[in-house]
């Protein structure tokens, strides 16, 4: 006689983990979710742009940049010069 299957619970799927945001709030017109950030790596520039009063920022970034960061520098930008 062999010995009573057990039944297995299935695995839990894991839900894949957000990613970083690439849409940010306008720091001019300050509409939320409307400044969209890109990254170039292959001629190594990012840009940032609002699409509601298309106030637009760009650039120098490296390997690891991300959207985030070109967001950040045009926050640094604009804090330098106010």
């Amino acid at each position: 006689m062999g010995r009573k299957k057990t039944l297995r619970s299935k695995m839990k799927r894991k839900s894949a983990k957000s990613g970083l945001e690439s849409r940010f709030n306008c720091p001019e017109c300050s509409n939320e979710n409307v400044v969209q950030c890109k990254v170039d790596k292959k001629i190594n520039r990012g840009t940032a742009y609002c699409t509601v009063c298309n106030a637009s920022f760009t650039c120098k970034i490296n390997n690891l940049s991300q959207p985030i960061d070109v967001y950040s520098n045009w926050i640094d930008n604009l804090n330098e010069n106010n």
